[in-house]
């Protein structure tokens, strides 16, 4: 299947020399996956700051920047410039001790979050206290790239696509869309999962029941929330919040940190 994929690069390449006239620049091609490489180690220590008890990435600034780092800037100068200067920033808060917000629950959340509700992460946060510490589409592509001959950065190109959004996971079989989670559950010390059932994408329908036995089996507080991906008519926002109000206050128990956030209209926003 590799061996496919490079030699379909290939043929991407030659029809590009040809009806274009300009040769590839092999070199410029290693820099950018060498850039690439180093925004990945940057992902890593974000990831690493994350686990401790001062998870310093908070609300949706982790998952919604890695999407379009992914799609829009791998291999971009200016991005690696700026991966640097945030780890700058959250490495002096880590070395501070300090959270930016109270913090009572650590959540992974798992399945394609909600594009139409990007502040659902810091609604979390601001209403409940729940940091997510760890999200499904923040941890694709990111295998390093090996540029040590043509060969070896047109396979690691080809897991680059491969791997991109959304296809490392629900396309990826039974290891990593349910044993990852357990996973990182333990990795990021979490005590809670948020699921989400994207039904733009049919959701996980097929295997939630899955997921809520593993879940279940593991005594793991999991709540399912549904939302739609870009409409936020079919699933409202509301209805999403409300999802994680009432698991809020009937299986953790808890009292919201800022009452005025449980129920708001917000069905004009968009």
């Amino acid at each position: 299947m590799q061996d496919y994929a490079v030699e379909e690069i290939k043929s991407a390449i030659e029809f590009l020399e040809e009806h274009t006239g300009c040769r590839f620049d092999w070199e410029a091609f290693k820099e950018g996956c060498e850039i690439w490489n180093r925004q990945n180690e940057c992902k890593f220590e974000k990831w690493d700051m994350n686990r401790t008890d001062i998870p310093p990435h908070t609300g949706s600034s982790a998952w919604l920047y890695r999407i379009f780092e992914h799609q829009a800037v791998a291999g971009e100068a200016l991005a690696l410039k700026n991966d640097i200067k945030v780890n700058r920033i959250l490495r002096r808060q880590v070395a501070a001790g300090k959270c930016p917000k109270t913090i009572r629950h650590r959540a992974v959340l798992w399945n394609t979050p909600c594009n139409n509700y990007a502040n659902f992460n810091n609604w979390l946060l601001n209403c409940w206290g729940i940091e997510s510490v760890c999200e499904m589409i923040d941890i694709h592509g990111t295998d390093l790239i090996d540029t040590g001959s043509h060969e070896s950065m047109l396979r690691g190109l080809a897991d680059h696509y491969q791997t991109s959004t959304m296809r490392a996971h629900t396309k990826g079989g039974n290891e990593v869309m349910l044993d990852s989670l357990w996973e990182k559950y333990e990795e990021y010390n979490a005590d809670m999962i948020i699921m989400f059932d994207q039904i733009s994408c049919k959701g996980v329908g097929a295997i939630n029941g899955l997921f809520e036995e593993g879940a279940l089996k593991r005594g793991i507080p999991m709540v399912r929330v549904r939302q739609d991906l870009m409409d936020p008519t079919s699933i409202t926002r509301r209805e999403m919040r409300n999802d994680v109000n009432i698991f809020m206050q009937s299986v953790m128990n808890e009292e919201p940190l800022d009452a005025s956030l449980v129920d708001f209209d917000d069905d004009e926003s968009w």
